[in-house]
């Protein structure tokens, strides 16, 4: 409606020149700028959509009526090209990473922090899903120490770029880290005024969810979850299903799974193959590889393999490298099922050659013991033609993992209880000790308060207790707090 109004007068003056209504040549100007920004919006809501062609038309149509100077709409244009060369039939990530850097360019030099800042964290996310982790670390740290070194630091902005760095802190194992880092960061969001920071606090929620996933913590990545769909709730429609789709439709089946709810993840597969399906062709293909994980819970390898295959192409032809790997991962798994071993070493030795030189790690640890079979038989075939570093540090984060299982298992077996506290129960019992209120526990641990309330109706009733007084005794007695207790 906004453009139709805009355009109406446009048009008049270059029908009937001899008008009562002609405007000014400044009028006429300002006339189309506005137009342009108008066109501006269009093209970033466009860039959710399937067609990438008709965003790059809007794209082309906003700058021919944009003001040189007008740097900031300029960039917003470009972000939304960006991204419709990432997620529609556009289907290439380099030029979205190239257009990123373009725009950010721009905005630094005309002094637009705040669509720098967006431009640059929103590159860095296509980086990672381009798998060039590298790059997009290197590219979040030099933007966070820039803003902390500037005369006028804008903190909360900060935030959006960190996020990034978290995620990628998560895929080389560093994990406390990853969940101090993406914590801080989702402080910061909280405190952003941009519209654009609903898109960053769900970035931030589904990189909480990743890292609670790699933590075996599926507690506190459920309560991530639900935090980040009430986020959604509040947004564009079109936009929360990119972000869905780019960010948590995977992890949320793999969370589904790890929480033993199979028939939940089956149902949403089978509603999703009746309904008519909507968004870019990203998000179909997001939507893919998650049916491929349910279809691999259920023992199905060759429907596995069969809907793997064609997003392989589509995520190859597009250089998202990042997805390759985490496919290549499936198909070896699968492969491993069907005891197609030389199909499945040949899919893994191509994951591997991709993620060695940005040093993944958890994409493959994450995969659990099938994957640390296959790795070893990797290994073995490999050590035949020389040293295997990369794949000694792979199995050596298995190895962590194992160790780390078993000594929570032992403090479960010693508490000699009938049924034993879970890991996040006794960190609970920990700050109970402490005195910390149910709202000081949730702020410690990132999580809601109703969470907390169940956790301590759950740690009283294994202890036999009444009250939490109780509880903390019971727990000094059983030699299940820390020492300091």
């Amino acid at each position: 409606m906004a453009e139709a109004t805009l355009r109406a007068p446009l048009k008049e003056q270059t029908l009937a020149s001899v008008s009562q209504r002609n405007f000014s040549p400044q009028a006429q100007q300002e006339q189309m700028d506005l137009l342009g920004k108008i066109l501006t919006d269009r093209t970033y809501l466009s860039s959710y959509l399937a067609d990438g062609q008709a965003t790059f038309a809007l794209y082309e149509q906003a700058l021919a009526l944009l003001s040189p100077e007008d740097a900031a709409f300029r960039a917003i244009a470009t972000i939304g090209k960006s991204i419709a060369y990432y997620s529609s039939s556009a289907n290439n990530a380099m030029a979205a990473i190239e257009s990123g850097y373009q725009a950010a360019l721009l905005t630094q030099e005309a002094k637009q922090p705040v669509v720098t800042f967006i431009m640059r964290a929103m590159t860095a996310i296509h980086l990672i899903g381009a798998g060039h982790l590298h790059k997009a670390e290197q590219l979040t740290r030099q933007t966070s120490q820039l803003e902390t070194l500037s005369d006028n630091p804008q903190v909360p902005w900060i935030g959006w770029v960190t996020l990034s760095r978290a995620e990628i802190l998560r895929e080389w194992n560093e994990l406390a880290d990853a969940q101090s880092l993406a914590t801080e960061a989702i402080s910061l969001c909280e405190q952003a005024t941009a519209l654009i920071w609903p898109f960053y606090l769900y970035w931030g929620h589904a990189v909480m969810i990743r890292v609670c996933l790699s933590c075996g913590d599926v507690d506190a990545a459920r309560t991530f979850l639900y935090q980040a769909e009430q986020i959604g709730r509040s947004m564009n429609q079109q936009i929360y299903l990119y972000l869905h789709s780019c960010f948590t439709t995977v992890d949320q089946v793999r969370l589904w799974l790890a929480c033993g709810e199979r028939d939940r993840a089956i149902r949403w597969a089978e509603e999703l193959d009746l309904t008519e399906r909507h968004g870019t062709p990203f998000t179909r293909e997001r939507e893919e590889v998650a049916c491929a994980r349910i279809l691999l819970a259920k023992q199905q390898p060759v429907l596995a393999l069969q809907r793997l295959e064609p997003v392989l192409q589509r995520a190859t032809t597009g250089q998202r490298w990042g997805h390759v790997v985490e496919i290549r991962l499936l198909q070896a798994l699968a492969s491993h099922m069907l005891s197609q071993e030389t199909e499945a070493l040949n899919a893994l030795c191509e994951a591997v050659r991709l993620a060695e030189p940005e040093g993944y790690i958890r994409s493959f640890v994450d995969e659990g013991a099938p994957m640390e079979t296959l790795l070893y038989r990797l290994r073995e075939s490999d050590l035949k033609r020389g040293p295997t570093p990369y794949l000694d540090t792979l199995l050596a984060a298995f190895q962590q993992e194992s160790r780390a299982r078993a000594q929570a298992e032992e403090r479960t077996q010693a508490q000699a209880l009938p049924e034993p506290l879970s890991e996040r129960e006794l960190q609970v019992l920990q700050l109970l000790a402490r005195g910390a209120s149910n709202l000081e526990i949730a702020h410690e641990l990132v999580i809601v308060v109703d969470t907390v309330k169940r956790h301590v109706s759950h740690i009283l009733g294994k202890l036999g207790v009444n009250n939490r007084l109780q509880a903390v005794r019971q727990a000094q007695d059983l030699g299940l707090l820390d020492e300091e207790f």
